[in-house]
């Protein structure tokens, strides 16, 4: 791992911690063991660090490639699984809750974290429109499905399991499952 990368993930850990407002460039170097000088030359500020973290996680949506694994006949199935993947994910980072949550308040105070948040609630919702357009590409969404709207539920569902700090794995899967469910019972519905 690279010095610029040390220096993330530095920043991710202490933001889990302690918050974005109590952690400094002092304890990022001293979680590094590198002096100010060596963070100066990858970041400006504090802030830089914050924003660059948030396009980590951006990135890190924009790169998945997930509806391609989907299959018409076990469409729902994949749907649920993949649900599932980002609650682990949620749990055995057990930080990424509280990083998260911090991007989400320091974009009430500054500007261009607000920016960066709104990008990354598109990227999120994006991947989610992807795999239902992947759904209709393969005739497992009917072709006047609302992609928006769904992706929209499914994504606040994801969002407020991402913001559950209870850890209650049981709740959070259900939920998700939930969700899933009554958009394909709403599709049945539809039909008839």
């Amino acid at each position: 791992m690279n010095t610029k990368d040390k220096i993330l993930l530095a920043m991710y850990k202490l933001i889990a911690r302690h918050g974005y407002e109590k952690t400094s460039i002092a304890m990022i170097c001293e979680e590094v063991k590198i002096k100010k000088p060596s963070v100066y030359y990858y970041f400006d500020s504090k802030e830089e660090i914050f924003l660059a973290l948030i396009d980590e996680v951006n990135d890190y949506y924009n790169y998945l490639n997930i509806e391609k694994s989907f299959k018409k006949q076990t469409f729902k199935k994949d749907l649920i699984r993949e649900g599932h993947k980002i609650i682990d994910d949620y749990i055995k980072d057990g930080k990424l809750i509280y990083v998260i949550a911090e991007f989400y308040i320091q974009a009430n105070r500054i500007e261009r974290v607000k920016e960066k948040i709104k990008r990354l609630e598109n990227s999120s919702r994006d991947l989610i429109k992807r795999v239902l357009n992947h759904g209709i590409k393969i005739n497992a969404l009917p072709r006047d499905f609302d992609v928006v709207l769904n992706s929209r539920i499914l994504g606040l569902t994801i969002d407020a399991i991402g913001f559950s700090f209870s850890h209650d794995i049981d709740a959070m899967t259900k939920i998700w499952e939930t969700s899933v469910n009554r958009m394909f019972l709403e599709l049945e519905r539809q039909k008839k």
